[in-house]
């Protein structure tokens, strides 16, 4: 099942977005992903658990992203 979360806020949005994607884990999934807007926009994605995408992705700044698991 597919679970999209956005943020748009002050704080830095890929911890917020990562602790919104374990939350969907329950649905069942084969891969996630997100996007952190910042100065320049940054893509990870992984096709295994949000554990693996949180372990391996390098800190984003920004404030505004969106993420999914499908």
């Amino acid at each position: 099942m597919v679970g999209i979360v956005g943020y748009v806020g002050r704080r830095e949005a890929q911890a917020i977005l990562i602790d919104c994607l374990k939350k969907l884990e329950y649905r069942g999934y084969d891969s996630c992903g997100l996007v952190i807007v910042g100065k320049v926009p940054q893509v990870f994605e992984d096709a295994v658990r949000v554990d693996s995408l949180a372990k391996n992705i390098l800190p984003a700044d920004g404030k505004i992203g969106i993420a999914h698991t499908r």
